[in-house]
């Protein structure tokens, strides 16, 4: 209704004057939006980002028609930080490694095209509408020590001491169903589909469109195998008869392979060798070298011991008495494999510090003060109130309190939302009357509710990838260190099971501690405590 679109299509640099004017448009807006439309509240403060984001719209606008490709993109990065933006999220690495080839490519089309605009935006709609979206980089971690799987199109520019290229039996299978919307340009004609209707040229363009699909099956091919530096391992299944297709007529990598010239002869000829029960490789007339895998009893290529190379003779088939012994050793490899499938990629930092006592510390915690049971959602909802009020120094009482239970525990009984009231309301007045809530208003805090991303306490358990939590709260000592805090509602009163119970929370802590100091390069590691509500104590560990 204000006219915002054309107003900042007509920005081209940064004029003081038009940006004054979105300003007020802006904030004029932002001062009539209702306050009850949905998650308004959780970003109070945009019109402060629009207003910003105008700023550098306008800068990165003037700088593409003033500076060359490279100063540009450089420019636009340093406005709108999509690396850092990219870097902090799930698979940051990933996100940058592509970021830097997407803009690689921006500029590299832009130069082909000298300079054409339009050209550009084509290109990147293409890309964008493709259904492959396969070919992406990775970071330069080629040379670490671990299995990297990958497609082909991401293995691109890459090269790795051994390759095993796999399924190249797999068909791709036949096109998709013609129903659908569908336009396409090729060798300078135009179709489209529209209603289940194609036009009269599209079965021409189809036909292109499979050849270039075809050709584009050899180039991956190639791709795939010229990977490898020491050695390429080719893995699916062999056909006996070879269909003799073309490249035109493949629809798997197997039929290219066979399709080479001396394949049939190389084939023959292994075939014959391990009739004879000689393994020793054929090279054929253009210089490649073919070898036969042998499966199942019977001689065939050596196979490595599975005690892991200290058996000083390579076991050649397998004997009844070998396998026996072998056996153990693969049950053992299979339950180790196992357990570590079954271990989740991400875990709360409340369950990894200490997984064997969490469905204790859960138990306990629904319990109130008169023994009646909590459920699981009363019990976090439980928690949650008693965290926020201690994060923002104020709770919730009488009606206040009630009215917030109802709208935590819309399923909850009114027996359970009344003990949760009483087992807040219990925690809030043993917290006042052990001091706790004066000591923590006299705190030099530096954070509350601090998230966390940290990586595994124990690599050998708990999750595979990484352990997410929030630190309660970050304040400075007396001597200026750093202490790290979390608040506890477990129902535990002071004296032995008070200090096991501290223990227990030992790992949690470790990994709160140890993502601070790394985060903020500290030389020694943060002190860490628990503060009980329900028993009164602080307790550093």
């Amino acid at each position: 209704e204000e006219g915002f679109p054309a107003r900042v299509a007509s920005l081209w640099r940064p004029d003081p004057e038009r940006l004054e004017t979105l300003d007020e448009l802006v904030a004029r807006v932002a001062a009539r939006l209702p306050r009850s439309i949905p998650g308004h509240d959780a970003i109070t403060g945009w019109e402060a980002s629009v207003q910003a984001g105008l700023r550098a719209l306008a800068r990165a606008r003037a700088s593409f028609r003033e500076d060359p490709i490279d100063r540009w993109l450089l420019r636009l990065r340093e406005l709108f930080l999509p690396d850092a933006t990219e870097a902090a999220r799930f698979l940051g690495a990933y996100r940058l490694a592509n970021l830097e080839r997407f803009f690689r490519e921006v500029a590299r089309t832009f130069e082909e095209r000298r300079g054409d605009v339009q050209g550009l935006l084509r290109t990147l709609r293409a890309n964008l509408s493709r259904d492959d979206r396969s070919e992406a980089a990775g970071p330069g971690d080629s040379e670490q020590d671990a299995v990297q799987v990958m497609t082909i199109h991401g293995s691109k520019g890459l090269e790795f001491a051994h390759v095993y290229f796999a399924q190249v039996h797999k068909d791709e299978g036949g096109r998709g169903s013609d129903e659908g919307v569908h336009f396409e340009r090729r060798a300078g004609l135009t179709s489209y589909r529209l209603f289940k209707t194609p036009t009269p040229n599209s079965f021409r363009t189809r036909q292109l469109s499979e050849e270039a699909g075809k050709a584009e099956r050899v180039r991956l091919l190639y791709v795939a195998l010229t990977r490898a530096k020491d050695r390429l391992v080719v893995l699916g299944e062999r056909r006996v008869s070879p269909r003799g297709k073309t490249w035109r007529t493949a629809s798997t990598f197997v039929d290219l392979f066979e399709a080479r010239a001396h394949a049939q002869a190389a084939t023959s000829e292994l075939a014959l060798r391990g009739a004879k029960s000689d393994d020793q490789p054929f090279e054929d007339e253009a210089g490649a070298r073919w070898v036969l895998a042998a499966l199942g009893g019977g001689p065939g290529p050596r196979l490595a011991p599975l005690d892991g190379g200290r058996s000083s003779e390579a076991a050649e088939g397998r004997e009844p008495s070998k396998a026996a012994t072998d056996a153990p050793l693969l049950a053992r490899l299979q339950e180790t494999s196992r357990a570590r499938e079954e271990r989740p990629l991400s875990a709360r930092a409340s369950e990894a510090g200490h997984p064997e006592s969490a469905s204790r510390r859960s138990r306990r915690a629904r319990e109130d003060d008169e023994g009646v049971p909590l459920g699981r959602d009363a019990a976090m909802v439980l928690g949650t109130l008693v965290h926020r009020a201690l994060e923002e120094d104020r709770r919730p009482e009488g009606s206040e309190l009630v009215n917030e239970l109802r709208r935590l525990l819309p399923e909850a009984t009114e027996q359970e939302r009344a003990s949760a009231q009483a087992r807040v309301e219990d925690l809030f007045r043993r917290s006042e009357k052990s001091g706790l809530t004066e000591r923590l208003a006299r705190l030099d805090v530096v954070a509350r509710e601090l998230p966390v991303l940290g990586r595994p306490h124990d690599p050998d358990q708990g999750p595979l990838g990484f352990v997410a939590g929030a630190i309660d709260l970050v304040y400075r000592d007396e001597d200026g260190g750093l202490v790290v805090a979390d608040y506890k509602t477990d129902q535990v009163e002071k004296g032995p099971e008070l200090a096991e119970r501290a223990r227990g929370y030992a790992g949690q802590g470790a990994l709160y501690c140890a993502a601070v100091q790394e985060a903020l390069g500290l030389e020694t590691t943060p002190a860490f405590e628990l503060w009980f509500l329900h028993a009164g104590e602080v307790v550093r560990l």
